[in-house]
C-alpha cells in the first residue's frame, strides 16, 4: 500500500468529525490546531484547521509534516509534484478558495469536479467536491 493510500485510510478514520458550535471545539480538532501552533485559536469554529489536520494525520502516521503546516499553501513543499490528471487517491491537493488556500487529499476526478478528503470542510471531516478550476497543486508524497 503507498503512502498517500495509508494516509488516506487513516484520515478516513475522522470521517464525519465536526466542530462544535460556539466557543466551545471539538477535543480532536484543537489536539490538531495545538499541535499546529501553540498561539493559534484553539476554537475551532475561528481557527481555519484544514492544515492542522493534515499535520496531525502526518505526525501520527511517522510522516514529517511541512513547516508551519497550518498554513494550506505550505504543503506545496511536500513531496512531488504531479497532475491532477494524474492525481491518485490520497495525493494532496493545494486549492484556492473563497477566504483563503485549502489542503486536503485526492480522492477521485469526475466531470470537472474534483472530490477532497479533508478537514475543515463544510466544518467537518468529509469528502466534498470542488471545481477543479481551483486546484493550483497537487502533490505525491510517495
Amino acid at each position: 500500500m503507498t503512502t498517500g493510500l495509508k494516509l488516506y485510510n487513516h484520515a478516513l478514520e475522522d470521517f464525519g468529525l465536526s466542530e462544535i458550535s460556539g466557543p466551545g471545539s471539538n477535543a480532536r480538532i484543537k489536539k490538531a490546531i495545538t499541535l499546529a501552533a501553540d498561539w493559534l485559536d484553539k476554537d475551532d469554529s475561528k481557527t481555519a484547521w484544514c492544515g492542522c489536520m493534515m499535520g496531525l494525520w502526518f505526525t501520527e502516521l511517522g510522516l514529517k509534516p511541512v513547516k508551519e503546516f497550518y498554513r494550506a499553501n505550505n504543503w506545496k513543499t511536500v513531496g512531488k509534484k504531479v497532475l491532477l490528471s494524474e492525481a491518485k487517491q490520497g495525493d494532496i491537493v493545494i486549492m484556492d478558495r473563497e477566504g483563503g488556500k485549502h489542503v486536503a487529499l485526492f480522492s477521485k476526478l469526475d466531470k470537472g469536479l474534483v472530490y477532497l478528503l479533508g478537514g475543515n470542510q463544510r466544518n467537518q471531516v468529509n469528502v466534498s467536491a470542488f471545481n477543479q478550476g481551483f486546484v493550483e497543486e497537487v502533490r505525491r508524497i510517495d
